[in-house]
């Protein structure tokens, strides 16, 4: 089995992208990912905007659905069509997306996977289905109690870090190191100012709504994409899984 090369490459460029826009924190800095993401007032950022998201839970919910339909994709077709099906979708949705919503701006790869899960489960609907109903179960009972104990573990120790460093302060104080104080005391306010940015950005992402036709505008393209050049595939990947409902129906018979 050929290594998955394309799916490897996206993974990659959206961890590398979250980590520097995050500074290696669990949330980004809002200001960076809104130079960076795509609109009236940046057009040249239509690229480097499906690279960039506003918050853990966006990242998290857009990688494992990316990871599980590129690997698909990437085993039916090739690494080639997955880097396609990836940038066009997600460049259709963004320009979509500003037609529609002139003064607002987009970041995250949601048009490009919404274009990679129709690709990938036309191509190989047996085991798209599988992934279409698999993903989400496994987001809601796994990855994201995972991310929010993460998330309270985090800001958790910002916490009690910038407590402890005001404790030092107090205490070096009162021996006369006044120096010193002043600069753990500055550090506490550095740490606290990081807590609450983190804090800000979690709560507005909790507030951002996922918008209908980037992911329609991205699902279209992938479609398109896999009917246009690889319609024969299509066909033969249906009638495997009209095999396998067949068998299901009757052994549901038979039981």
């Amino acid at each position: 089995m050929r290594f998955p090369w394309a799916t490897a490459l996206l993974t990659a460029a959206v961890l590398i992208v979250y980590a520097y826009s995050s500074g290696g924190l669990l949330y980004p800095n809002t200001s960076l990912v809104a130079q960076n993401a795509f609109g009236s007032a940046n057009p040249l950022a239509l690229l480097f905007s499906l690279f960039f998201h506003i918050g853990a839970n966006h990242v998290l919910g857009n990688l494992v659905p990316l990871i599980g339909f590129a690997l698909l994709l990437e085993r039916s077709l090739s690494g080639r069509h997955v880097v396609v099906v990836f940038l066009a979708s997600g460049l259709v949705a963004a320009l979509v997306f500003w037609v529609l919503n002139p003064s607002s701006f987009l970041a995250g790869a949601s048009g490009g996977i919404a274009g990679l899960m129709t690709a990938a489960s036309l191509s190989r609907p047996k085991w798209g289905v599988m992934l279409l109903l698999g993903v989400p179960l496994f987001m809601s009972v796994v990855a994201f109690p995972v991310l929010a104990w993460a998330k309270e573990a985090s800001f958790s120790s910002l916490d009690q870090k910038a407590s402890s460093l005001q404790i030092q302060a107090d205490q070096l104080e009162a021996a006369g190191q006044y120096e010193a104080a002043a600069e753990a005391r500055a550090e506490a306010e550095a740490v606290n100012a990081t807590l609450t940015q983190q804090e800000a950005t979690a709560a507005a992402e909790a507030r951002a709504v996922p918008d209908f036709f980037v992911h329609a505008a991205g699902a279209l393209v992938g479609m398109l994409y896999v009917l246009a050049f690889f319609r024969e595939r299509v066909r033969e990947g249906f009638e495997e899984l009209a095999v396998v409902l067949d068998s299901l129906k009757a052994r549901v018979r038979g039981g």
